[in-house]
């Protein structure tokens, strides 16, 4: 796990830090409802999951990332995207 911000380039990593590239892929894009961050969270994973495993949908597992925006900063009303890259 990483976590991790955009940025322009690679040249200059602070010490302690890397850099990760997110492979380009199709992903599949899920939005939490707003609410608290601690449930929201896990129990979209827990929709990935079973949509995933009752489906003929393949995730690639080549690059899932969670986007937490401006619309997370509060952590009792949070809305979280996560992108789930397929085959």
């Amino acid at each position: 796990m990483v976590a991790g911000e955009e940025v322009s380039g690679f040249n200059q990593i602070p010490d302690g830090m890397v850099a990760k590239t997110i492979p380009a892929a199709n992903y599949a894009v899920f939005t939490t409802p707003a609410g608290p961050l601690f449930k929201v969270v896990p129990e979209a994973w827990a929709f990935i999951w079973e949509w995933t495993t009752n489906s003929n949908i393949e995730r690639a597992f080549s690059g899932d990332f969670e986007l937490y925006d401006e619309r997370s900063f509060d952590s009792n009303n949070a809305q979280v995207e996560i992108y789930i890259a397929l085959k």
